[in-house]
């Protein structure tokens, strides 16, 4: 084996830049394909029924872009507007109290029955009442945290 320094060979040449064929790269054809009716058909147009056809063109693409933006538009604002009312739901705290009506029960098992679960409601409301608040303030406090280590 033959222990030989590899050298590597560099070729020093002044190199141009093409300017006209760079700039050719970023011009783009301006050609507008036009969609071909039944050839044989085809009569010779006047300058004003071609100016009329392409004027309904022009208003068929706009009518078509218009729609769509209008149909994009609409369903966005519905997708925010159920995204605030799931926000407001889920953050709503209530301070006032509910207040249960019983109806008028016949027998005693019926009352006492009514009474439990009229404190069973009542309960259970207190309980999402102080949880939501909960929430809120835990809310509030990962907040100011996030804040202080900013």
């Amino acid at each position: 084996m033959e222990n030989t320094i590899k050298t590597r060979e560099i070729i020093h040449d002044i190199k141009t830049k093409d300017t006209s064929e760079h700039l050719t790269h970023f011009i783009k054809d301006a050609g507008i394909q036009i969609k071909s009716n039944d050839i044989g058909n085809r009569e010779e147009t006047s300058a004003e029924t071609g100016a009329a056809n392409n004027i309904q063109g022009t208003l068929k693409k706009t009518s078509v872009a218009a729609f769509d933006q209008a149909k994009t538009y609409t369903k966005n604002k519905i997708k925010a507007k159920r995204e605030n009312a799931k926000i407001l739901k889920e953050t709503m705290v209530v301070d006032d109290p509910i207040h249960y009506s019983s109806p008028a029960p016949n027998s005693f098992k019926e009352k006492k029955y009514a009474k439990q679960m009229r404190q069973l409601n009542i309960a259970k409301h207190k309980r999402n009442v102080k949880e939501a608040k909960e929430a809120k303030t835990t809310a509030v406090t990962v907040k100011d945290t996030r804040v202080k280590v900013i």
